[in-house]
């Protein structure tokens, strides 16, 4: 895969517990793009719907479905695509897939690298459906899919240290979609190995707005994970107008970690989250909950297919 450039290393802010380690996986520059309405969808494919959640089962490409390979154009390792609107449908791209025009659609394929939509200074829009990201062994230092002003809908990720990655303006919608992180050691994830997330916004270059994450099932247990989903800014740009409904997360330091800054109250409704996969606590708002509108949210058992066997008990924002 293409070589990606390290972040310089920042001091996440202070808090009360361990903080959450920032990722080493890069970001890109920021500017002004279009932003998409925030929206619920609806999946439209049988077996994941509430109350149940996203799996292997029912995202990524579907099965049986044939695919044909595009030959790799851009560094022996990359799939540019140029054409803006263009339909990527049934492929196979054996490497990364870098979106460098407008409205481009993927759905029902196999990427097996990375996708990133950051080029010239500018994060072009995009929509990826029913589509499998990552491979199927080993693990890349590296988010699945990013940056920003994109929709993601019943995408899998897999074989990546990082899940979904927010940059800079954001404008991000993902949904009934299912993340599986995996780590890297130091040798090949310096200085200190993965710092693995599910969903982490990084804006490095400004703030994030707009940010919905409903119906996804984030699987961060295994060795050093950092967290589930993380919504702050390890640069000290606020994040505002986030969505966090009915998703289904286990595994890091904090499976949650929502610091709100400014704006809009965050909103968290009747999310799951694994009893016990955690290291610290289930849950860290760095002091902010009065600013998170928290309800019907759960701690909970399930068994090796993310079907909830059992409630434990409530969960409530922690400070």
């Amino acid at each position: 895969m293409t070589a990606l450039p390290s972040a310089s290393a920042r001091t996440a802010p202070s808090a009360s517990t361990p903080p959450p380690r920032r990722s080493t996986s890069p970001s890109p520059r920021s500017a002004a793009n279009p932003r998409h309405s925030l929206k619920a969808g609806k999946n439209s494919r049988a077996g994941c719907a509430l109350p149940k959640y996203p799996s292997p089962d029912c995202t990524g490409v579907p099965a049986g479905t044939r695919l044909a390979t595009l030959r790799l154009n851009l560094d022996n390792d990359s799939y540019a695509v140029y054409e803006a609107g263009a339909v990527i449908d049934r492929k196979h791209i054996p490497g990364n897939l870098l979106i460098r025009a407008p409205n481009v659609t993927v759905k029902d394929s196999q990427i097996d690298g990375t996708v990133f939509n950051d080029y010239n200074g500018r994060l072009h829009p995009f929509t990826i459906v029913d589509s499998t990201i990552g491979p199927a062994t080993g693990c890349i230092t590296a988010p699945g899919l990013a940056y920003a002003n994109y929709t993601a809908k019943r995408v899998r990720i897999r074989g990546h240290d990082d899940g979904f990655r927010v940059a800079t303006p954001g404008n991000v919608r993902i949904e009934d979609s299912y993340a599986k992180l995996c780590w890297n050691p130091p040798e090949l994830a310096p200085p200190d190995g993965s710092h693995s997330g599910g969903i982490q916004a990084d804006c490095r270059a400004g703030e994030c707005v707009g940010i919905w994450f409903n119906h996804n099932t984030i699987d961060n247990r295994g060795p050093n994970g950092n967290s589930g989903i993380t919504m702050m800014s390890f640069d000290g740009n606020p994040v505002r107008n986030v969505i966090s409904n009915d998703n289904l997360v286990m595994g890091g330091g904090y499976s949650i970690i929502y610091w709100w800054t400014t704006g809009p109250n965050f909103e968290l409704h009747n999310n799951r989250v694994v009893e016990g996969t955690y290291v610290y606590a289930p849950a860290d708002a760095n002091g902010t909950c009065a600013h998170q509108n928290w309800s019907g949210n759960t701690l909970v058992t399930i068994d090796a297919r993310y079907n909830v066997t059992s409630t434990v008990g409530p969960l409530p924002c922690i400070q």
